[in-house]
């Protein structure tokens, strides 16, 4: 059922908890950063069990590229070379510097995975303090980083997450000479192959890598003025056509897996905007062999009336169920307080799951995201506190053999 009402939507939001989860629930949420050094928006190499963020530029410091390593059991955040948590003293290792600041780049470090290990793409300036897209390995005992081959004058890489590809790749952003001018383009290319970069024609936003394809979900429109619709953009040949032409503007960069609640096809989640509440949305791809043809199966509500958008939702797979980690926001255009939830894929949404993992502390929290442990997922994200954001882990209560 599709709530087509702004009153049906605050109807659900109001019973949702009460109905099902009211009292079953006490949120177990914590720091596991230095409260004093600000950790914004780290991302998670699953694989190899290993965490990457920046900080900075401040005034006494350029910025750096960390790394740390991520307890498979607690998901504590471990400086590398003691194996002290972060929360406890522990440093996580510096392997760049130089970095663009997250402010304007809008994004900080994405792992690229693959057959060969997990790499990091970032942004930083090169001699000429260009802004540049960069690239760090593993090679087994230190990290090596480099400049991509012209990289130059490009910027917020994303990296593709697909860890059985041979060829992992890397799309961002840059300006090109076009018919209006110096105009902003998204480009993507296999990493270390310079020569396979392909540039869009069209103007278009972030988004993702099909896994193991040459083709990336993001969202564009068809005219100034019109919503915002997800778009797939085939690179090789710069095919890029619609796939979403329902309601709504699409906010924020589509999110791809392979679902196992539908029979492992694949599927996408983002967020929408109708007017006074928002929404997440799961679409399914219905042929593998057509990547434009899509169909809306379960629409996520916010079960806080007083939060009614959904923000950042991003997909987590445990034990053969998706999920869904989601923020739920007072106002999606402004840095506002929000509350972060889980919700599985259950097309009912009387009967879907839905559980708030935050605390009940009031304050600003931005950029959830998941990792599995062997003890069950768990959720991060950054919170305020006065000026310094925190990071903080949140239990999520699904545990191997138990469920929720």
């Amino acid at each position: 059922m599709i709530p087509n009402s702004i009153s049906t939507c605050a109807c659900l939001a109001l019973l949702l908890p009460l109905l099902s989860y009211a009292g079953e629930w006490v949120p177990i949420d914590e720091v596991v950063s230095d409260p004093a050094i600000p950790l914004v928006d780290p991302e998670f190499d699953e694989v190899d069990k290993r965490a990457a963020w920046q900080v900075g530029p401040t005034p006494n410091f350029d910025g750096k590229l960390l790394v740390g390593d991520v307890d498979p059991d607690n998901g504590d955040i471990l400086d590398p070379l003691t194996g002290i948590p972060l929360s406890q003293g522990g440093s996580g290792l510096i392997i760049d510097s130089d970095l663009v600041e997250i402010a304007k780049t809008g994004n900080g470090p994405e792992w690229a995975l693959g057959v060969a290990g997990g790499q990091i793409v970032y942004t930083k300036y090169d001699a000429q303090q260009r802004q540049s897209v960069a690239r760090s390995t593993f090679d087994g005992s230190v990290w090596l980083s480099e400049i991509l081959v012209n990289g130059q004058n490009r910027f917020t890489p994303k990296g593709s997450r697909f860890a059985p590809d041979p060829r992992p790749k890397a799309a961002y952003f840059g300006y090109v000479n076009g018919p209006m001018g110096i105009e902003l383009r998204l480009a993507a290319r296999i990493l270390g192959l310079p020569f396979t970069e392909r540039v869009s024609t069209q103007q278009l936003r972030g988004g993702n890598f099909l896994p193991g394809e040459s083709a990336f979900i993001t969202t564009s429109r068809s005219a100034p003025g019109e919503p915002y619709q997800a778009y797939m953009w085939d690179y090789d040949v710069d095919v890029l056509q619609p796939i979403t032409f329902d309601s709504g503007s699409k906010r924020q960069s589509p999110e791809v897996w392979f679902a196992p609640d539908f029979g492992d096809d694949l599927v996408c989640v983002t967020n929408v905007t109708l007017g006074t509440f928002g929404v997440g949305r799961v679409y399914r791809r219905v042929d593998p062999l057509d990547n434009f043809n899509w169909v809306l199966e379960v629409e996520i509500e916010s079960p806080n009336p007083a939060k009614p958008f959904v923000g950042s939702p991003r997909p987590f797979v445990f034990e053969g169920k998706s999920y869904i980690v989601f923020m739920a926001e007072g106002d999606p255009f402004t840095t506002d307080e929000a509350d972060i939830w889980i919700a599985d894929l259950d097309p009912d949404p009387i009967t879907r799951f839905y559980r708030k993992v935050s605390n009940d502390e009031p304050g600003i929290r931005l950029d959830p995201e998941t990792f599995v442990t062997t003890n069950g997922p768990i959720i991060y994200y950054s919170k305020a506190s006065g000026s310094i954001l925190n990071l903080r882990r949140a239990q999520t209560g699904i545990v191997p053999g138990g469920g929720p």
